[in-house]
């Protein structure tokens, strides 16, 4: 089984919304997830030279050892639940720098988009969780 975890804002509502919808997506429980906030998601940071306290970012470590930020961790989960979702890679045509502006002002504004909701996933969901 695969080990590649979303590390995402634990405390963004909107991070929580788009947690759930992946967790929804992934039929075959590829995914894990982590909090930036966590201690596997503050051991990721430390691991990899990066801000422990800003949580602007997603990242998705893949169990490789590689890692993507920004909109390539975005582009790379979506491909990652196959299907049509893997149609999403087309998007790596367009520029990063432009990529990641779009995504750092999704980012800046994402708690004005919804309520700081805490997300509590399903028992069958449990285990995609890592502390």
């Amino acid at each position: 089984m695969k080990n590649d975890v979303v590390i995402y804002d634990g405390d963004c509502g909107f991070c929580s919304f788009w947690v759930q919808w992946l967790l929804n997506k992934d039929k075959n429980n590829i995914l894990k997830f982590a909090s930036l906030q966590g201690s596997y998601g503050q051991e990721f940071l430390k691991k990899n030279n990066l801000n422990t306290t800003d949580f602007d970012t997603i990242y998705y470590h893949k169990e490789e050892g590689i890692f993507y930020d920004k909109s390539n961790a975005i582009l790379e989960i979506l491909s990652s639940l196959g299907g049509l979702y893997s149609l999403m890679k087309v998007f790596k045509i367009i520029p990063r720098f432009i990529r990641d502006e779009v995504y750092m002002l999704v980012s800046k504004n994402r708690k004005k988009f919804a309520q700081n909701n805490c997300l509590l996933p399903s028992p069958s969901q449990r285990s995609q969780f890592l502390d």
